[in-house]
């Protein structure tokens, strides 16, 4: 009796010239793939089930070159199974291939979804408490303590009256201008982790 841990490969009816041919395993269509032979429009079977799809439709049947570089959109919805290394949708609880669960894994590792208004909203308030917020505690120290240095040696120059005073707005602009960068890297850092 085979464990969990080791399905069988799975394999793909497909159509050429009107005739049902196979089953084939990944790497003879993505072989066939490469010849040509069968397309991303081939219509193809998964051998267990009714329902013909193109050969696109199965992430799986994508060269793994082209997988990630050619399909940025297929690649924000999928990932690789843990279990048996098939590929899942982003959003499923269980791989349909071995059945491992999967948001258990997550909610275990602590990785909960972020949200990118929140991120932000805090950078905003606080220069590096949306990096925290994201879990990189470490650049938003950081970050906090360069936006906020610079902004207390601004105002110190801002007050001198030796001519250094343009130094102090130099200082303020590129306090506002990282400050900035802090806001909108937030955000982008609580997408780019919920699409993980």
């Amino acid at each position: 009796m085979q464990s969990k841990m080791e399905m069988p490969p799975m394999r793909w009816y497909i159509s050429l010239d009107g005739a049902t041919k196979g089953p084939f395993d990944r790497e003879t269509i993505l072989a066939m793939r490469e010849l040509r032979t069968v397309t991303g429009s081939t219509s193809c079977c998964r051998e267990g089930e009714q329902e013909w799809r193109n050969a696109e439709f199965f992430p799986e049947l994508i060269p793994d070159e082209a997988r990630y570089a050619a399909t940025p959109k297929l690649n924000k919805r999928i990932r690789p199974c843990p279990a048996c290394d098939g590929t899942v949708s982003r959003d499923a609880i269980a791989c349909p291939h071995c059945g491992h669960t999967l948001k258990k894994d997550a909610i275990a590792r602590g990785e909960a979804r972020k949200a990118p208004g929140i991120a932000a909203v805090l950078s905003f308030f606080i220069a590096g408490l949306g990096q925290i917020y994201n879990g990189h505690i470490g650049i938003g120290l950081l970050m906090g303590l360069l936006v906020y240095g610079l902004d207390a040696g601004g105002i110190a120059m801002l007050s001198a009256t030796d001519g250094t005073q343009i130094f102090g707005y130099v200082l303020l602009f590129a306090g506002i201008v990282i400050h900035i960068g802090c806001i909108s890297a937030a955000y982008t850092d609580a997408v780019n982790h919920n699409a993980d």
